[in-house]
């Protein structure tokens, strides 16, 4: 009965010698001053005032220097168009994607990957986001 005693107080003096405590501290730069060049282009950039009355061929394409995308999404106003997971895409824009007359939003956002080597980029959860828009005047015609 003694034996364990001994072992058990033994334990609990070798346990203590097992942890390590630092006290010195490394700083670290969260904020990775990396910026990777994101340049979009599409076929209506020359068209200064764009007007839909039928409709509308968007083609675009995203250039990542240094990066890879993820995906893209496509809105008109409030209303998600499209989720696209290549570098170029177009789709057909329809006035009865919207309710009113008016300027809409035509906003393109993708999210890419940066390979900046941080540990969110290490681990697949940094999502970095650039955008762009167009402006265009939607004409519903009135069915009579």
């Amino acid at each position: 009965m003694r034996k364990p005693g001994i072992v058990f107080i033994f334990l609990i003096i070798l346990t203590a010698s097992c942890f390590y405590t630092e006290t010195d501290r490394y700083p670290t730069d969260i904020i990775s001053e990396y910026n990777p060049k994101i340049t979009f282009s599409s076929n209506i950039d020359t068209i200064k005032d764009i007007t839909v009355t039928d409709s509308l061929l968007f083609s675009y394409k995203v250039a990542i220097d240094t990066g890879s995308l993820y995906f893209s999404d496509v809105y008109l106003g409030n209303l998600h168009l499209v989720r696209s997971d290549t570098t170029s895409d177009s789709l057909w824009i329809y006035p009865g994607y919207v309710n009113n007359n008016g300027d809409y939003e035509l906003t393109l956002v993708s999210y890419f990957k940066s390979y900046s080597e941080s540990l969110a980029d290490i681990m697949n959860a940094e999502f970095l986001a650039a955008d762009t828009s167009w402006s265009i005047n939607i004409i519903r015609e009135e069915v009579k």
